[in-house]
């Protein structure tokens, strides 16, 4: 049989477990080896490195040497075989008949130790075939809830901002994604580029989410875009909402987080942050194209450049309070300068047992052309628009108005008055027949986009059914009460 050994040694310092340490090192050169003999990448690389060989004897002699193999039809195969230099004292095989019970128990400790390191979960892999597609997309994230304080609240965004900018793209793009229920980064590439693209944009991503820590130099470029995006979406004017609603952790309902913490995030507090993500629990998700051996390709490629030691236990989630929302409560807030004073009414929403739905369907309702809300304020000279923020972790349904300062309270007790109106069953059938329109419309919409359609599979969420009629009425009632009503104004303060 045709083919060639390495010899790979690796040496260290001593350690309290010698079979711990020694598996350790032998999956990582597995891991390796099995990542270099992964795919036959580029079939041209032989000739042209043959091709550069001034010295026509050297090229001769390599171009027979790769002719050797060049006709190969069978995938590489590769034998790992693994010997140990234990230190002095230590049991040794073939020593007197007295050390053998102890020479047996260090092989078995050590073969139970490299079972161990081969079997050790990693990261949750979900992949979903759909073939036809124009491009591969896949979903690297951390699944721990992003909880910052007010004075970092941004650092995630920051970090994995700044590792989209300065990640490898080869036929393909990578972008941050942050949400209140984890974060990381989406890499996406057409299927007809050229090469093994599948294996490109797993080097990419892996790399970008732990290997290559993200660079100085991109925290500039970061910062400007993250704080262009706050006030582009007006995150920046539901910043008092964050923190009113989740004092000391406003990225609960801010999860790109604050202006302020963008603003002061520094480089090396974000590579901080970046390096964490790694440690905790990590979820992939694939939009196949082709097979299932997508998915598997880019969950190998994020594993080799996971920690190592962070294996060595189940990987676990910082412990963190539950998050009750008030209900009832009045507050007041400073609104940043260059923003029109608004006001947020809010109700916290139980997101189990369809509940997220029926909240998404009261939120259509209410909103948009023709809603509940635009016919209610019609007299105030206010506008208002209804959405649900903090989804899926915790959501709360929030009915955001704007307009003039004096508008803001005649508009706040209309809208108080309509909640608890729709609460009592004052949905109309055609009412409800728009909201069910609505909802149908904006679920298709969402199932058009890929980037919904991972997350989605990232989250394990199918797609929403509208609520029969008798489920949204209970959840109204149950949910729509005067009394579980939140008020928070914001106004600018005049220096």
């Amino acid at each position: 049989r045709r083919g060639a050994c390495v010899l790979v040694e690796v040496e260290g310092e001593s350690a309290t477990s010698l079979e711990a340490a020694a598996a350790r090192a032998v999956a990582v050169v597995r891991d390796e080896i099995a990542a270099g003999t992964t795919g036959r990448g580029d079939p041209f690389a032989p000739e042209r490195r043959i091709r550069a060989v001034a010295d026509p004897r050297d090229a001769a002699a390599a171009a027979a040497a790769w002719s050797l193999g060049a006709d190969a039809t069978e995938e590489p195969v590769a034998h790992v075989a693994v010997g140990i230099a234990a230190p002095s004292g230590s049991p040794r095989p073939g020593a007197p008949d007295a050390n053998a019970p102890a020479v047996a128990a260090f092989q078995k400790r050590l073969v139970e130790a490299l079972e161990r390191e081969s079997t050790k979960p990693s990261v949750d892999l979900k992949t979903k075939m759909e073939r036809g597609q124009g491009e591969v997309w896949a979903l690297v994230a951390s699944a721990c809830p992003v909880l910052e304080p007010e004075g970092d609240a941004g650092l995630t965004a920051l970090a994995l901002t700044m590792s989209s900018i300065g990640a490898r793209r080869d036929d393909g793009s990578i972008e941050p994604w942050v949400a209140p229920d984890g974060a990381g980064l989406i890499v996406h590439g057409s299927a007809s580029a050229r090469g093994d693209l599948v294996q490109r944009l797993a080097d990419a991503v892996a790399r970008a989410f732990a290997a290559d820590a993200p660079r100085e130099g991109a925290l500039v470029d970061a910062r400007a875009i993250l704080l262009a995006r706050s006030t582009d979406t007006g995150d920046r004017a539901r910043e008092p909402l964050a923190l009113g609603l989740a004092p000391g952790q406003p990225t609960r309902l801010a999860p790109w987080g604050l202006f302020d913490g963008v603003a002061r995030g520094g480089g090396e507090a974000a590579r901080l942050r970046w390096a964490s993500l790694a440690r905790g629990p990590v979820r992939i998700a694939v939009l196949a194209t082709e097979s299932a051996d997508q998915g598997a390709t880019i969950a190998r490629a994020v594993e080799r450049y996971l920690p190592r030691e962070s294996r060595e236990a189940a990987r676990q989630c910082p412990a963190a309070a539950p998050w009750v929302p008030p209900v009832g409560a009045q507050r007041t807030a400073p609104l940043p300068v260059g923003h029109a004073p608004r006001a947020f009414v809010t109700v916290p929403v139980d997101a189990s047992g369809g509940g997220q739905a029926a909240a998404t369907m009261t939120a259509l309702a209410l909103g948009g052309d023709g809603g509940l809300l635009e016919r209610a304020l019609e007299s105030t000279g206010a506008r208002a628009s209804a959405y649900l923020l903090g989804a899926p972790a915790a959501s709360v349904l929030v009915v955001e108005v704007a307009g003039p300062d004096a508008a803001l309270d005649p508009a706040i007790a209309q809208v108080r008055a309509l909640l608890s109106r729709v609460g009592r069953g004052a949905l109309s059938a055609p009412e409800l027949e728009r909201a069910t329109a609505r909802f149908t419309q904006s679920t298709m919409e969402a199932q058009l986009s890929p980037r919904k359609r991972l997350v989605d599979l990232w989250r394990g969420l199918p797609a929403p059914d509208a609520p029969p009629a008798p489920a949204l009425a209970a959840w109204l009632a149950a949910h729509l009460r005067d009394d579980r009503v939140s008020v928070t104004t914001a106004r600018v303060t005049p220096p």
